[in-house]
């Protein structure tokens, strides 16, 4: 078939859900997702940069990824980044200027929280998470891609400041804007309003059993963790059977390392976070005209 580009995009945010979303809107027969999710084609820091950028080679790569599409599906991508990448949206609305776009969001607060500790796992970030917000408007201005992308605990939650920038490229009327918090307590609902936003219809018959796919995990002694994940590193330096076998003890240790499910966040930590997050979220409900979810009236 002929190439094509997005019908729609989901745009972040990053911890925000997206994957969960991503996998329900693959199952309705009359949608095309990649098999690879986060394509990141238009983000300032691309993934397909070993094939060139937008500006250097256009679409043709991008181009590729829907091409299994049939002519009937509402052909779309999901890159969380694109919602904070202040570029991304005025590469979007050049290059496909009707896409209709979602963004899924969360309560802030548990956003961040989730955020810092993906960065510790990754070993991006090494400093305690107080220590990391004081740090995060310099790291902000020091023009470090990496920095920006990874270190943005604060930035990213600020959806206000995102969505704005948006509706001045695009129209009010090409964003959709939910919330996980919706989505976990009432799937058809939220999974129908994008549908509709894309002008389809929810089937009867769609599954809707909520996919648990990156689910958070927090240290539970933080300093054995980090023991472990550095220890991992360094056998990676010492050849293949070392680095099996501290991956097998890595696994072997997980349970008594890390949990899953509540996230434990201290009383001085969230209480900061919601001192961050209190006028962005003020301009988010006034901006929707309706109260947040993680912030009723």
């Amino acid at each position: 078939m002929s190439a094509r580009l997005p019908d729609f995009l989901i745009a972040g945010e990053m911890k925000c859900g997206s994957t969960t979303l991503w996998e329900l809107l693959r199952r309705h027969p009359r949608v095309f997702l990649p098999e690879e999710k986060e394509l990141h084609f238009f983000a300032s820091y691309s993934y397909f940069r070993h094939h060139g950028t937008l500006e250097t080679t256009g679409t043709r790569h991008y181009e590729e990824q829907f091409r299994d599409s049939r002519p009937e599906q509402r052909c779309g991508e999901a890159t969380p980044n694109y919602l904070f990448d202040p570029q991304a949206c005025e590469r979007i609305a050049k290059t496909i200027p009707e896409v209709r776009v979602v963004a899924i969001l969360r309560d802030p607060v548990t956003r961040a929280w989730s955020h810092y500790w993906h960065e510790r796992r990754r070993g991006w970030e090494d400093l305690e998470i107080l220590d990391a917000l004081d740090a995060e408007p310099a790291r902000m201005k020091s023009g470090d891609p990496d920095q920006v992308d990874s270190l943005s605990y604060v930035g990213r939650g600020r959806y206000i400041d995102s969505l704005e920038r948006y509706e001045r490229v695009l129209s009010r009327e090409q964003l959709c804007v939910v919330f996980l918090e919706e989505l976990r307590r009432d799937p058809a609902s939220v999974v129908s309003r994008v549908l509709a936003h894309l002008g389809l219809e929810l089937p009867d018959d769609l599954d809707l059993s909520l996919p648990h796919h990156n689910r958070a995990s927090f240290p539970r002694w933080p300093a054995l963790d980090r023991l472990t994940r550095a220890a991992r590193r360094g056998a990676g330096r010492l050849g293949p059977g070392a680095d099996r076998a501290a991956g097998t003890l890595g696994r072997l240790t997980r349970s008594a390392r890390v949990y899953s499910g509540g996230d434990r966040m201290p009383d001085p930590v969230r209480a900061r976070l919601q001192r961050e997050f209190e006028e962005s979220d003020r301009r988010l409900a006034d901006w929707l005209g309706k109260p947040l979810p993680w912030r009723p009236a």
